[in-house]
């Protein structure tokens, strides 16, 4: 990935700050939005982007999605943004975004719960087959037994 204009992390919370403010205008279409990844663990490095999960009050509108996009690049001071519709996406990424909890923003507490709730279950039943899986594989590789 080219780094066209890395992160500048003294201005980054700043940057979180103005991204609230703008997303107050989509506030009837947005249910949550989170903070993940490195920058929510704030391992800021050269290279690191900055990973936001959106969950939209559906049905998610491409035009939104990408003014909210729009919205975050210009806040953060950067094109290094990682937009991620938690709506539609896979339960790893969903999880990632839930795991650490950082809410940048949020309108209605309930639905935000409710997706937790509903990641968490399914992340947690789909646990042991993830790691029957992952066993097998390491044990193809010859990395375990």
């Amino acid at each position: 990935m080219i780094h066209r204009r890395p992160i500048d992390f003294t201005d980054f919370a700043a940057g979180l700050d103005r991204f609230k403010i703008k997303l107050e205008k989509h506030a009837s279409d947005v249910i949550a939005v989170y903070l993940f990844g490195s920058c929510a663990r704030n391992e800021f490095k050269p290279l690191s982007d900055v990973d936001i999960g959106i969950l939209f009050v559906p049905p998610v509108k491409s035009e939104l999605e990408t003014r909210v996009l729009i919205n975050a690049m210009e806040a953060l001071h950067t094109e290094e943004v990682d937009l991620v519709v938690l709506n539609d996406a896979p339960l790893h990424i969903q999880y990632e975004a839930i795991k650490e909890r950082k809410i940048i923003f949020c309108t209605n507490h309930e639905r935000r719960a409710d997706f937790e709730t509903r990641v968490l279950m399914e992340y947690l039943d789909f646990a042991p087959i993830r790691n029957e899986f992952f066993k097998e594989y390491m044990k193809r590789l010859g990395l375990g037994g």
